[in-house]
């Protein structure tokens, strides 16, 4: 057991760990834009400039309230997002045409909040990143 553990790859698991849970991940995420959060647990900015179509998406879903952007109309954006890890980070990002223009007009739009993270932490995350080490440690 002691050269399995030394075999032990922290990192390597980890990003493994990551990977396995990605779609966890992305959900975590969709549900705190559907909120209308930043990464950074604010309200996304800037607000819809027309009332009439600001309306209309509170009619869609008012848990973001009047005006704040959940970035969900046709939900291509929110199922379009994918999650890989580069140089030791998560990197997020949507494969549909627009989505460059929504990184630009919206800061923070990936990645979770404390609260969001301290879920993924605590949850799929960690039920992973055990099993991995049992699998690495026990064989």
């Amino acid at each position: 057991m002691k050269r399995r553990l030394q075999r032990l790859n922290l990192e390597q698991v980890t990003e493994e760990a990551i990977q396995e849970t990605a779609e966890d991940y992305l959900e975590l995420n969709r549900e705190q834009l559907y909120q209308g959060k930043t990464s950074m647990g604010q309200e996304l900015l800037p607000t819809y400039r027309s009332e009439v179509y600001a309306q209309m998406k509170n009619d869609m879903n008012p848990a973001p309230g009047l005006g704040i952007p959940d970035l969900k109309l046709t939900g291509a954006f929110y199922q379009g997002l994918s999650l890989e890890i580069q140089a030791g980070q998560i990197q997020e990002e949507s494969d549909v045409e627009y989505a460059g223009k929504l990184f630009e007009k919206y800061d923070d739009i990936v990645g979770l909040d404390e609260v969001k993270l301290d879920e993924y932490r605590a949850g799929p995350f960690k039920e992973a990143l055990e099993e991995k080490i049992k699998q690495v440690v026990y064989g």
